[in-house]
């Protein structure tokens, strides 16, 4: 019995050509290795460039409807092509179209009559030199492990969605969710396990929340949320309360067992508090420990008072460290004395011994002939 493999997928060429003969040529050279689609005229090309989305594009600039160079630049500046590497096929060899070509934005040239050998490497170093490329934009944007976007992406992408929603009148959500306790999980399970419960958590959270927010790692055990779009508050802690629920569910372990989670996690709103987004980020971070203070498993809407209470704290803390550091505090002993009765205060158990309270005493050492207690 023949048993069927999953063969890689072919990357996807795009061939504008006005000669079918040339085509033909180009087709026999790179069909068994790619999958070539092409076209004969530079209106077609348009199409299929956005339909059939090329790896990469081999055109002749000698086409019947338009010039190439024109049809080269209109994909530069297309936001779906921009990035296909374009290798021009001419029987030219002026420098100057040469010259033309690479200002444009082409990638390569080719001359005609075309090498079989000459078409398959200059192709071949152009897929790689893309694929390296995307290597480097994964890496700098997207975290390897979740496949989320990272902070700086999802950052950047919130700052763009405050733009946005100011001139349309509408809110921009930041929530950051925070894993309860994961720390246990990494030091009592392994990191392994760790992993696993924040991939299985970065699909559920992915899976809750519209289409049209993004979803990004932030930290170890923190993803950042941007919610656009939003009408009124509500709308925000109707998707905390969601993903509360789709968190609070046990995650399976692949090697048997499952995890109870928790998160906290924590709102802010723009424009309400803030047309920032860093401030916004920082507001949605001091609501979260609001969150975790309060017991875990629950979020809070940040509220002005937040930011009083640890600015109070912050000033609290500067004085006591500062008036440390100069020798401003001194401890002393001070009795409750009864001046009148020469009676001081104590703390003695209770007739059962179990308990303790305040009560009086008379020591002997607190007669006037004797010494006072030090």
């Amino acid at each position: 019995m023949l048993v069927k493999q999953n063969m890689p997928e072919k990357d996807t060429l795009l061939i504008i050509d006005a000669s079918p003969n040339s085509i033909r040529i180009l087709n026999a050279i790179l069909g068994e290795e790619y999958r070539v689609v092409f076209s004969t005229t530079g209106a077609t090309a348009k199409v299929l460039a956005k339909s059939e989305n090329p790896k990469l594009i081999l055109m002749d600039i000698d086409l019947p409807d338009m010039d190439g160079f024109e049809l080269c630049q209109s994909f530069k500046t297309g936001t779906a092509t921009k990035d296909i590497p374009i290798i021009l096929i001419t029987e030219h060899k002026e420098d100057e179209e040469r010259e033309m070509g690479f200002r444009i934005g082409c990638s390569d040239y080719i001359a005609k009559p075309v090498s079989p050998a000459e078409v398959k490497l200059r192709i071949y170093n152009q897929l790689r030199i893309r694929r390296n490329e995307e290597l480097i934009v994964q890496r700098a944007l997207y975290d390897s492990l979740t496949g989320l976007a990272n902070r700086n992406l999802t950052l950047d992408r919130l700052r763009y969605a405050i733009a946005h929603d100011l001139r349309r009148g509408l809110l921009t959500g930041v929530m950051l969710v925070d894993i309860d306790n994961f720390k246990i999980i990494n030091d009592t399970l392994s990191h392994d396990v760790g992993d696993q419960v924040l991939v299985e958590l970065s699909r559920r959270i992915g899976k809750t929340v519209r289409e049209v927010d993004t979803v990004g790692r932030v930290s170890g055990d923190e993803f950042l949320i941007v919610l656009p779009g939003l009408h009124q508050t509500e709308n925000a802690s109707q998707i905390a309360s969601k993903l509360r629920k789709e968190i609070g569910k046990p995650v399976q372990l692949s090697g048997g067992g499952e995890v109870h989670v928790t998160a906290s996690m924590g709102i802010a709103l723009s424009p309400l508090d803030s047309d920032d987004f860093k401030r916004l980020f920082a507001s949605a971070d001091l609501a979260k420990h609001q969150a975790k203070q309060g017991g875990r498993d629950s979020y809070r809407l940040y509220t002005s008072d937040m930011n009083d209470n640890i600015q109070r704290r912050m000033r609290i803390e500067y004085h006591l460290v500062w008036a440390l550091s100069r020798g401003e505090f001194k401890v002393a002993y001070q009795p409750l004395i009864d001046l009148k009765t020469i009676r001081w205060w104590e703390r003695k158990p209770c007739c059962a011994g179990t308990t303790k309270s305040w009560g009086m005493c008379l020591p002997s050492s607190l007669f006037p002939s004797q010494n006072s207690p030090t």
